[in-house]
């Protein structure tokens, strides 16, 4: 499938990028958490919009569903290592052996 790798690498780089800011603004962590997955979520609505109503040919939505399947496993993947506490632990550098 041609989409995927670019469709999981936008999917990694906005959470990464949205969580990256909120932690640059000092935000507590949960509010980082949850600017990284708002972020991941607004892309495939925005993608939906423009491709729908915008330029008005659903051909262009097919990038934007792979991406909506991929943040979805992405996300419960991110949640998991957070509830776990090995995100935070992998972050301050104190994990000792990798999460996944």
């Amino acid at each position: 499938m041609q989409m995927g790798s670019p469709v999981l690498l936008l999917n990694v780089l906005s959470v990464s990028l949205a969580w990256g800011l909120a932690t640059l603004m000092q935000l507590p962590k949960a509010q980082c958490i949850a600017v990284g997955f708002e972020c991941g979520l607004q892309n495939f609505a925005l993608a939906a919009f423009v491709s729908l109503t915008l330029l008005q040919d659903a051909t262009l939505l097919l990038p934007a569903v792979a991406y909506g399947l991929t943040m979805w496993l992405s996300a419960f993947a991110v949640l998991a290592l957070v509830r776990r506490g090995a995100l935070q632990r992998l972050i301050a550098g104190t994990h000792k052996n990798p999460p996944f």
